[in-house]
Parts: structure tokens; C-alpha cells; sequence
């Protein structure tokens, strides 16, 4: 009984049962590892795997030289951990011999150096030979000391001793170049004795200089001077200056255009040179006030008779191009190109008031034949004037003022001709002729048709052109 009792409080061992568990795979550095864990009690161990073996490339070879020796260097292609094998032993030295020959000075000797490494050594060592001097005596010269010289028979090494002195040279002298104003002369000096030769040279002045005046006189900024040049050459100077004379200059005005700016031009009396100055602006075109005309297709003869003053506009800023011109109109401008003449006012006719504008022109139109009136006592300077009586009219002014009214177009042209009024037929042909009327197309004339104030002005631009020619 009591040994059962014991049996039942001893411990019992029982071994693990262990089964694989993780597995660390082990390599040519490092151990690997074999986890084992008991399936009963869940116990592990960890059980080292030994290292890999390495796995070595093919090799590199190193050759060996004269004194090291050659092997192979092996290299884990795993790892990168190198082994030397293969070792093979150096290959020794294979020395040439070279022999130097002694000299007066220098000894001889052989030099052993390896056809494979270069190394090399000195051996067999030899006395120099010293110097077998012969010698050979220079005698002295007027200009030299002589001296014997002494040279070796072998290797040439030479010195010299037993220096005597030069003896005198004895020169005679003889002129071998004339001086000139414009180049020196020469004087040489030669030694008279056998076999020496000796020269020198001595510089000769040159001569003086031939020289003929010339005056210059002063310029308005040129200096005024004497100018002294040789007869024999191109040598020359300048003596006796006198100061320029400065300009002299006279001013002539231009007065400012409409397109271009006025100035003041002066220009020297004595020399022409000028310059400007007192520059004024352009005074503009009386035309620019007009606000009705910019894209107008009479606007540049419209500009031109309102700069010389011919016309003036229907109001401060409009021209009325397309404005019907009247009689009086007409007349006026050409009052104003005659250059307003003083005139009486003693028209007959009644319907032009002395306080018009247009009394004086129709006055002095009418007393010098350029125009008539409607009749004895009507003028209708109001009326629109046609393209027939603006033709008249500027032709009888043509003739008051003794142009040239020969031209002529015989209007076959104009299928409208016939219409033209017996008083206006010649009128019509000069005006056509001389390039002052132009057709309304290209086949009609329209002269009973009325004319603007920018067809008057075109017309005028040409009359004047015409007549200014």
C-alpha cells in the first residue's frame, strides 16, 4: 500500500515530441536555423544549420613578373569573399648587357638591365683615358690677340693660353657717300695693312635745305602761314602764322508753311558754311478746323484753296463740299485770287447790297468784263452757278489777265455737247482742253448742271496749277 501511494506523487518524464517548425536556410557567411516545436506541450527549440559551402567563380589570373609571383584570385559569386590560388612562382630577371666605352673624362662600364622589367645594374667598371692635347698657335692681328689652342686628338675638349697682343691698325679715310639735304653721307676708314681689311664708317651731316616761300593767306578758320619747301625734296615747314579770320555770317528767314516749320539760315560771306537755327512750328493747315471733309474725295484741293485763301468754309468748322456754288460765290473767289484790287462800289446792279460779302467781287468782275448780270439791273448772286457759266467766267478772267487761252477739245467726246449754250461752246472747249473741266462720266459734261463748292474747288486747284506752271 505504500509503495502505491509513493507511485502516486513521483513525477513522470515523458520525452517531447518535436516536429519541424520555420526554417532559416543558411548560407556561405551565416548558420541557418531549424525552429522545433513539441506538439504535446507546445515547447521550441532552435537548432542550428551549419554554413554553405562558397560557390567560387572561375578565377582571375595575375601573371607572374621577374620578382613576384603570379596566382589566381577566386570570388564567391554568393558573397563577394575572394581566395588566392594556383599560386606560381616569379619568373626571375633576364638582364641585357650594354657596354659604355671610357672616355678622356668619364670612365667605362656595363649596364645589365631585364628585357622583361627594366631593372638594371652597373658592373665592369673602366679608368678614363684623360685628354692627348695637340696644339696649334694663332698669331695676333691688328684688331686680335693671338693665342695658342690646344685640342684633344680624342674627344675634342680644347683651351686656349699663351695670349699675345693685337697689334695697331693704320687706317686711311675715304668719302664713300655725299651728303644730301634729305640723307647723310658716309666717311669710311680702312686699314691699310696685308691681309687685315679693316673698316669703319663716321656719319656725314646732311647739307642744308633749298627752301622757297609760299603764303597762305587766313580763312574765316584757317590759320594763315608761310610755308617753306626745299627745291631738292619733299622737306617742308610752316612759319608766320596769323589767326582765322572767323566767319562772317548773314541771316536770311524762312517763314513756317503750313506743313514745315520756319528758320533762320545764316551763311558766312567769305566761306559759304552755314547753320540754322530759331526754329518755329509749322502753322498748321487751315483746313483741319473743317470737320466735314476728312474722307471727302475733293479734300486736297479743298485744302489748297483754303490755304491761299480763295475759300472760306460755310461756317468756323464746316467746309460744305457738297454745297451747291453760287454766283457771287464764284466771283468772290476769284476777287480773292486777283488779290483783293480796291474797287469802287458802284455796281448797277440792285440785288448785290454794298454789305455783302460779295459787292466788291461782283463790282470788280463786272467793271473789268468777267462777268454780266442776268440782265442790266439783276446779278442773282445767290443763284447756283453751272458748270457752262463757270467755264465762261473763268476763261473771261483768263483773258482779263492775258493767259494762255489757245487750248482746245472739240467735244465729240460728250454725247451731251450740243446742249452746252452758244455763249459757253468756247469756253467749254478751252476748259476741257487746257484739263481745268473734266466730265461728269465719261460721255457727259452736265453743263447746265450745277457745281459744288468742292468741284469749284478742284477746278480752281487745277487753274491755278495751270497757270502757275
Amino acid at each position: 500500500m505504500s509503495g502505491y501511494n509513493t507511485l502516486l506523487t513521483s513525477e513522470i518524464h515523458v520525452d517531447h515530441d518535436f516536429v519541424d517548425g520555420a526554417y532559416t536556410a543558411p548560407s556561405c557567411t551565416e548558420e541557418g536555423a531549424q525552429v522545433k516545436g513539441c506538439i504535446n506541450c507546445g515547447h521550441e527549440i532552435t537548432v542550428s544549420v551549419p554554413k554553405a559551402e562558397h560557390t567560387w567563380d572561375e578565377g582571375v589570373i595575375t601573371a607572374p613578373s621577374c620578382t613576384e609571383e603570379g596566382f589566381t584570385t577566386f570570388t564567391c559569386v554568393e558573397c563577394g569573399e575572394t581566395m588566392k590560388g594556383d599560386v606560381v612562382k616569379a619568373l626571375g630577371h633576364n638582364h641585357e648587357a650594354v657596354v659604355t666605352a671610357p672616355s678622356c673624362e668619364t670612365v667605362g662600364y656595363t649596364t645589365y638591365t631585364c628585357s622583361e622589367c627594366g631593372d638594371s645594374y652597373v658592373s665592369n667598371v673602366v679608368a678614363a683615358l684623360g685628354h692627348s692635347y695637340t696644339s696649334v698657335v694663332t698669331a695676333p692681328t691688328c684688331d686680335a690677340m693671338g693665342y695658342t689652342t690646344h685640342t684633344c686628338e680624342r674627344c675634342g675638349d680644347s683651351y686656349i693660353d699663351s695670349f699675345v697682343p693685337a697689334t695697331e691698325h693704320d687706317y686711311e679715310k675715304t668719302v664713300t657717300k655725299e651728303a644730301t639735304c634729305t640723307e647723310e653721307g658716309e666717311l669710311t676708314f680702312t686699314c691699310k695693312h696685308e691681309g687685315c681689311g679693316k673698316t669703319y664708317t663716321q656719319v656725314l651731316p646732311k647739307a642744308d635745305h633749298d627752301c622757297e616761300a609760299t603764303v597762305v593767306e587766313a580763312t574765316c578758320l584757317g590759320y594763315g602761314y608761310t610755308q617753306y619747301k626745299c627745291a631738292n625734296c619733299d622737306h617742308s615747314y610752316i612759319d608766320a602764322l596769323t589767326q582765322p579770320l572767323g566767319h562772317s555770317y548773314k541771316a536770311v528767314v524762312t517763314a513756317p508753311t503750313c506743313d514745315e516749320g520756319g528758320y533762320t539760315t545764316h551763311t558766312c560771306e567769305r566761306c559759304g558754311d552755314s547753320y540754322v537755327d530759331s526754329y518755329t512750328d509749322a502753322l498748321g493747315h487751315k483746313c483741319d478746323a473743317f470737320t466735314d471733309i476728312a474722307d471727302h474725295w475733293g479734300k486736297d484741293a479743298i485744302c489748297f484753296v483754303t490755304e491761299r485763301g480763295l475759300f472760306a468754309g460755310t461756317t468756323a468748322t464746316t467746309f460744305g463740299p457738297n454745297v451747291n456754288m453760287t454766283r457771287g460765290m464764284l466771283v468772290t473767289v476769284l476777287y480773292r485770287l486777283e488779290g483783293e484790287p480796291f474797287t469802287k462800289l458802284d455796281s448797277a446792279f440792285t440785288d448785290v447790297e454794298a454789305d455783302t460779302y460779295f459787292a466788291a467781287p461782283i463790282a470788280w468782275a463786272a467793271a473789268n468784263g468777267i462777268v454780266a448780270g442776268k440782265d442790266a439791273t439783276t446779278f442773282a448772286p445767290y443763284e447756283d452757278v453751272t458748270r457752262e457759266q463757270m467755264a465762261a467766267i473763268l476763261m473771261r478772267y483768263a483773258k482779263y489777265k492775258g493767259y494762255d487761252v489757245t487750248a482746245t477739245n472739240d467735244l465729240a467726246a460728250f454725247a451731251d455737247a450740243s446742249s452746252i449754250s452758244e455763249y459757253a461752246v468756247s469756253a467749254m472747249q478751252w476748259a476741257v482742253g487746257a484739263g481745268i473741266i473734266s466730265g461728269r462720266s465719261a460721255t457727259t459734261l452736265v453743263p447746265g448742271g450745277d457745281a459744288t463748292r468742292a468741284e469749284v474747288a478742284s477746278l480752281l486747284t487745277r487753274f491755278v496749277a495751270l497757270i502757275e506752271k
